[in-house]
């Protein structure tokens, strides 16, 4: 029995889960990594020698680069993937990009081998130094003892550096493409599924009432073997209690006809039969909604950028006190009154949504499509009533301060000040019990947070939300259950399992982060299907978009198109209708040494945030996008936060297309410092005395936590040696400043011995900065962080190194000035680092 089961599943692996033409066997063959800190479905076990990084290949790509010098011989090397299966005897290619520096080896290359690696196939003829190239090789897969192949990048007893992208695995010869699985094989790729297609189940319009699934997986024919000739199966669906409808059951795409079925709600059972037998291989149970929807886009709409429509822009009468709009699509609007005093505003005759006391005249509301009225009591001539279509906007999280105590209190007045004119959704944090009813009834919406990672069964996730308080009292309008990786198929499942399984009592919203693309046919389009059809397709998919800097502005836009764009394009591939539905949260975390995104301190992390939004709001790929937002705010220094809402509020009310930055002056890399991580030379710094470069790996990792920082960024430094009776200095000489503008500095100093030891031993390092004649520092907004904290976030910040972080705000009162470091407070034979020297415009509260 146990070996007609392997075969079965040998034969289902080989009949039905063939490659096409173009297909990459491999998973992930781009190299990404999203939150990890490697590519995931690869491994290594040689750290020291593999340097990943997202962005520095041919057009933005991810590389892996097998680091070894130009003097000492490196021992072998290799990134792997496992479980592959081949055809022995049949034609593959192996294609990559390749760059060599200096790179000498006896034994190398980007192939696939077989169990033992006995044999190898594919790329391993390269130069010794050479620019990126497109290389391919095509070869016969060899014989493997088990059926099992594996992939390396590898390097034996090598010298230079071999670096590689976009590796590519193709079937090439007829048996090939037959008969080759994909590596993403489980057995929840063939479990029969039929998915929700398009539209969504509860958006199914009156006027064009069909409803379309998709086919995935496979079956078994009469004697039990799995075949892909259905003529013995029908695919069945039943409405409530009419009449059941059959389909054949052929090809993928099957569209239901609901023309009988009336208006609201419906349940909905589709099932595969075996026709034969009249066994139920597959049912599932739906509930439906016939809506009449707008047909068209009124004439009057206009589109401000992907996120803003504005659908009503009347000057007003006295005589008028009605105004009508039509949305085009359930979700938000923002609704502003403007010229008139003390209004007081009513949607569709039931609700007031503007009264005399609501802040700036404005309001956010969540409506359903169609036709709309809103009333003015009061109008006069000459106001203006204005109401924009917009996409959620989406905060994680509110009254909870930094864990920088320096940064003045992300409290209610905060909040007030700068989130309520620009955040819809609010997500975990604190809003204070005393103003709870008035952002209810301001229409604001409050999300609790609900860990859902590592699952342990199908019943877990089920257990979970039952339990969750949040979605059992009234306080929260529902939860954001965190999160999942597409990277972990089993985990997925599960949740798919559960959230079906929950019964949702209340009526709540489930929004369900995740991180990566999908890319496992059927388990990841059923997990988007389940996630945006839940609570009646109220509910959302949020995509976890953390966007680290990079060196350059132009490298940064690649990475963006790599990485947002693909996300999101690849969503939409695999499920066409859930756009609406999905959200793209970028993370705005920068403060150092908590957790941030900024890794390069030459860059403007304001303009880095900036470029975010505005791809989302002008790029073609991200129309129609449902929510955006951020992820982290508690973790972005003051400024930063502030500068978040600003943002928002420029694109998602405001509807712009064009950078904030713009109208502030800022630009990606500003350059009035160079070198302030201090890389690989002091220059163009000045030093005077016992001052030297030196790094040591993961220092920025684990005690400053540059967040996914893998790849060395910040790991390098100055060193500054006390010598008794002598002082060590560093200089350079601030460039194009703007006479009367303000900037911040901010720096980052260490106890040397305490990185190499991992030594926690927190204090006020003796490192300080002269800021020169033509700076004015601002007091208030001046500070040093001691980190003091025995634990940090995640595990390898625990028991290391403390830092502290140096934040200087000033008033520029000449186009240069001389900064100079002095280790003049330092203890005798101390050797204390610098590093992270940064110098930005400030855009003040």
């Amino acid at each position: 029995m146990k070996i007609q089961s392997l075969l079965l599943l040998l034969s289902t692996c080989l009949l039905f889960a063939e490659v096409n033409p173009g297909d990459n066997i491999l998973l992930n063959g781009r190299l990404e990594a999203d939150q990890a800190d490697f590519p995931i479905f690869w491994s290594t076990i040689r750290h020291d020698n593999v340097v990943y990084n997202t962005s520095d290949g041919p057009g933005g790509l991810p590389t892996i680069r097998l680091k070894g010098t130009a003097t000492e011989v490196s021992p072998a090397t290799s990134v792997r993937q496992y479980h592959l299966k081949l055809v022995p005897g049949e034609t593959y290619k192996m294609t990559a990009w390749v760059k060599t520096t200096g790179f000498i080896s006896n034994h190398y290359g980007i192939i696939v081998h077989n169990t033992g690696w006995f044999e190898e196939g594919g790329i391993r003829n390269v130069a010794k130094d050479q620019d990126w190239t497109r290389m391919e090789a095509q070869f016969k897969a060899m014989e493997s003892k088990d059926g099992f192949y594996g992939c390396a990048i590898f390097a034996v007893n090598y010298q230079g550096e071999f670096q590689v992208a976009d590796i590519k695995l193709e079937a090439i010869s007829p048996r090939a493409l037959a008969e080759t699985p994909r590596s993403a094989i489980s057995h929840e790729v063939f479990a029969p599924k039929l998915i929700p297609w398009t539209p969504l189940l509860n958006k199914i319009p009156s006027h064009d009432p069909k409803l379309t699934f998709r086919f995935f997986g496979v079956l078994k024919d009469n004697d039990g073997n799995i075949t892909s000739n259905y003529p013995n199966y029908v695919l069945q669906y039943t409405i409530g209690d009419q009449p059941p409808t059959q389909i054949p059951l052929q090809g993928k795409l099957y569209t239901f006809d609901l023309a009988k079925v009336p208006l609201g709600d419906a349940d909905l059972k589709v099932e595969i039969i075996h026709k034969p037998t009249g066994t139920v291989e597959l049912q599932e149970q739906h509930s439906i909604t016939i809506r009449e929807l707008p047909q068209e886009i009124p004439a009057n709409h206009k589109k401000l950028n992907n996120l803003v429509t504005e659908i009503l822009n009347e000057k007003t009468q006295a005589v008028q006190k009605s105004y009508e709009f039509t949305t085009t699509r359930d979700g938000w609007i923002f609704v502003a009154i403007k010229n008139i005093d003390k209004p007081t505003v009513t949607l569709d005759g039931k609700l007031t949504i503007i009264n005399p006391d609501t802040p700036r005249f404005e309001t956010f509301r969540n409506i359903l499509a169609g036709k709309h009225t809103i009333e003015i009591d009061n109008p006069n001539d000459g106001g203006q009533v204005i109401v924009r279509q917009i996409a959620e906007i989406f905060n994680y999280c509110p009254g909870a301060n930094s864990y920088v105590k320096e940064n003045t209190p992300y409290d209610w007045e905060f909040q007030k000040k700068y989130a309520h004119q620009a955040v819809t959704t609010q997500n975990g944090g604190s809003i204070p019990e005393i103003h709870r009813k008035w952002f209810k009834e301001s229409g604001y919406y409050w999300l609790a947070n609900q860990m859902s990672t590592e699952l342990v069964d199908d019943e877990d996730l089920t257990n979970r939300l039952n339990n969750a308080k949040a979605l059992n009292g009234d306080t929260y309008d529902g939860v954001t259950c965190d999160e999942q990786a597409f990277s972990k198929n089993e985990i997925l499942r599960r949740y798919i399992v559960g959230l079906k399984a929950y019964k949702n009592p209340k009526d709540k919203l489930i929004y369900s982060w995740c991180y990566g693309k999908p890319v496992t046919p059927g388990l990841h389009h059923d997990y988007i299907a389940s996630t945006v059809n839940f609570t009646k397709g109220r509910s959302k998919l949020l995509f976890e978009i953390y966007c680290s800097t990079k060196e350059s502005e132009q490298i940064a836009r690649e990475y963006l198109d790599t990485y947002a764009v693909d996300t999101i394009q690849k969503l939409k591939a695999f499920a066409p209708a859930a756009m609406q539905n999905t959200g793209i949260i970028f993370g705005n975390f920068n403060q150092i040494p908590i957790i941030s995104l900024q890794h390069h301190p030459s860059v403007d992390y304001k303009y880095y945030l900036d470029m975010q939004l505005n791809l989302v709001a002008n790029h073609p790929a991200f129309e129609g996008l449902g929510t955006t937002g951020y992820w982290g705010s508690y973790y972005a220094d003051h400024e930063l936060h502030r500068w978040s809402f600003m943002l928002l509020r420029h694109y998602c009310v405001e509807g712009n297309t064009t950078m904030l930055s713009d109208q502030y002056g800022l630009s990606y890399i500003p350059g009035h410092i160079d070198n302030g991580d201090f890389e690989k030379t002091l220059a163009p710094w000045t030093p005077l005395g016992d001052i030297r470069t030196d790094s040591v790996p993961k220092y920025a990792q684990e005690s400053q936590n540059r967040y996914s920082s893998s790849n060395g960024i910040g790991d390098t430094f100055a060193v500054f040696t006390k010598t008794p009776g002598k002082t060590s200095t560093l200089t350079q000489v601030a460039k194009n400043l703007i006479p009367g503008k303000t900037y911040c500095f901010q720096f980052v100093t260490a106890d040397y011995n305490d990185i190499k030891d991992k030594k926690h031993n927190p204090r006020q390092y003796g490192i300080t900065v002269d800021l020169g004649p033509n700076a004015e520092i601002i007091p208030e907004l001046s500070w040093i962080h001691i980190d003091r904290r025995s634990k940090g976030r995640y595990a390898h910040n625990d028991g290391v190194a403390r830092t502290n972080l140096n934040h200087i705000v000033f008033t520029a009162k000449a186009s240069s000035t001389p900064i100079t470091f002095s280790n003049e407070k330092s203890l005798d034979g101390e050797q204390l680092v610098l590093n992270y020297v940064m110098l930005v415009p400030f855009i003040k509260p």
